[in-house]
């Protein structure tokens, strides 16, 4: 029964602890932007207008599958209803798109960033210029910084049309085209090889676009990180054992271990079949990019440091 009291009388801790006016479900607000309100066929048919003619029959007809196939799979993720927009978050990530992108409004004009209500540790692209961006993702990251190499990373891949250029090198090796003739080529092996070729390139060419903020080179070992700790529900900070304690009632030290075990990341060293190179290769090319620029006058935050704070507590 002693048991049945102390944890009812936690649980009391811990709703009198928290004030409940302070929180809000996240939700779109305003106009619902007019991608949402296309329709998808309309959308293919002014893609598919744009498919070069003078490329071969069958070259025409797979780009045309993947025009097809990648409007209704956006399409559906826009109208799932976890997808955010005109909101606290998206707007920030807008803010910071803006600042990445200050010196080529053009490009800027292309790029419209939503956010997806999950935990996952994620970003994409797309080749329409809809950038998705994890509400877990921005609860990881650590600084404005972070999220401006991330959002580089992504217009990268806007910039040379990935995701058609990796459905059409994988339509390539599935049917055995070009290079992949030979008849015991292993597909997936070819597949990822050729997805991780496209990661570094975005990292790569992402950070010279990265280059031309004034945002700190020194915070995006930080992203690795958070890609590397991405599985862990929790931070690694130490607990405030006084937490539960009042006036009357205080729990002693023995209640809590002497030392805990410490949390590992999940190594990625063999990426063979994987569609990302490791973490550890992508951190050691940044950081032969980065080797010898100063970092002077280069900053961890350009807007509020309080907005990332308070938009993913």
């Amino acid at each position: 029964m002693k048991y049945v009291f102390l944890i009812a009388f936690f649980i009391s801790i811990q709703i009198n602890a928290q004030n409940f006016d302070n929180f809000k479900v996240l939700s779109s607000k305003g106009d619902v932007p007019e991608e949402f309100n296309k329709a998808s066929s309309d959308k293919v048919q002014e893609e598919i207008k744009g498919v070069s003619k003078k490329q071969s029959y069958a070259d025409r007809k797979t780009e045309e599958s993947f025009i097809l196939q990648n409007n209704y799979l956006i399409d559906q993720m826009l109208t799932s209803g976890a997808v955010l927009y005109n909101e606290e978050l998206s707007n920030y990530v807008s803010k910071v798109a803006d600042e990445v992108l200050k010196n080529d409004k053009e490009l800027r004009s292309q790029l419209r960033f939503y956010i997806i209500k999950t935990p996952v540790v994620n970003a994409f692209s797309t080749d329409r210029g809809t950038i998705f961006i994890t509400a877990g993702l921005l609860a990881q990251i650590e600084n404005e910084a972070q999220l401006a190499f991330v959002l580089s990373h992504e217009i990268v891949h806007y910039l040379k049309k990935h995701a058609k250029t990796g459905f059409i090198e994988n339509e390539k090796i599935e049917q055995g085209k070009g290079e992949y003739k030979r008849v015991k080529w292993d597909k997936e092996l070819s597949k990822s090889k050729y997805s991780k070729e496209l990661e570094l390139e975005a990292d790569v060419e992402g950070l010279k676009i990265y280059f031309k903020t004034n945002y700190s080179l020194n915070e995006i070992n930080g992203v690795f990180y958070v890609l590397q700790y991405a599985h862990l529900p929790i931070e690694d900070i130490p607990f405030d054992t006084t937490y539960f304690n009042r006036e009357n009632f205080s729990l002693p030290n023995s209640c809590f271990l002497d030392k805990i075990e410490e949390i590992k990341a999940i190594d990625d060293d063999e990426d063979e079949y994987s569609s990302h190179p490791n973490i550890n290769k992508r951190r050691a090319v940044i950081a032969d990019e980065i080797e010898g620029k100063s970092n002077k006058g280069r900053v961890a935050f350009i807007n509020d440091e309080k907005s990332l704070i308070r938009y993913t507590l």
